[in-house]
This record gives structure tokens, sequence and C-alpha cells, in this order.
């Protein structure tokens, strides 16, 4: 089993960045309890993510 181990730490913002380089365009489609359906993809989840990050690191 010597070489089936990563090399890093499996972390939330390595997950959302490896689906925003490979599946970016991929649409991601959800309906709150209210009723509204959202659209968006993996790549504008990483931009509001980094973006969250950002601001809560002030």
């Amino acid at each position: 089993m010597l070489g089936l181990m990563q090399d890093w730490p499996l972390l939330c913002h390595r997950i959302i960045e490896h689906a925003a380089t490979v599946h970016g365009t991929q649409e991601i489609v959800t309906r709150s309890v209210e009723g509204p359906i959202h659209r968006t993809n993996y790549a504008e989840i990483r931009d509001r993510a980094l973006k969250v990050s950002q601001r809560l690191d002030r």
C-alpha cells in the first residue's frame, strides 16, 4: 500500500479547486425549500468560496 497514499491532506479547498479545474463548467442545480431553482457551476462556487475566505481572513 505504500504508493497509494496522497502526499497532501484532503482539505475542502483542495476538493473545490479540483472540481473547478476539472469540472468548472459542470452545472449544479439546487432547489430551496421555498421553491426557487438556483443554477451555478463549480468555477462560480470556487470564486464565491475564495471571496468568503478572504473576507473572513480580515
